[in-house]
């Protein structure tokens, strides 16, 4: 009960203080546009949207019932990164983990996942 009130007056005490930080309205349009962009490019070769702009994945399963492979296509420090990562039945870590690329552009990368996949899918 104590801490709730300690948590109203702090909010109190700020609301008085708060000051709005203005965005730009057309930088926050264009990264919505970039994002739907992203999103259009990775369901043109089968990837599935993970979270929008930011990662996405395909699931294949081998044809061993005991392996799973799951391509990730994911931003990380600003750098996209296409990675593989083999599961087992039963292990809950990869037992392999294999880079594809790393890359600044979005496209390069999922160039090279496309031919990735192409190369998987006639072995």
């Amino acid at each position: 009960m104590v801490f709730l009130q300690m948590v109203k007056d702090v909010k109190y005490s700020h609301n008085n203080k708060f000051s709005c930080i203005p965005m730009d309205k057309e930088t926050k349009t264009e990264t919505f546009y970039q994002n739907e962009n992203y999103d259009e490019l990775a369901r043109s070769i089968g990837l599935v949207i993970g979270v929008s702009g930011e990662c996405y994945f395909v699931t294949l399963n081998s044809s061993s019932l005991f392996k799973t492979t799951i391509i990730f296509v994911e931003k990380v420090d600003g750098m996209w990164e296409a990675r593989r990562e083999t599961f087992v039945k039963g292990k809950r870590y990869a037992v392999g983990i294999r880079n594809i690329m790393i890359n600044t552009d979005f496209k390069l990368v999922l160039k090279q996942v496309k031919y990735y996949l192409r190369s998987i899918k006639k072995a």
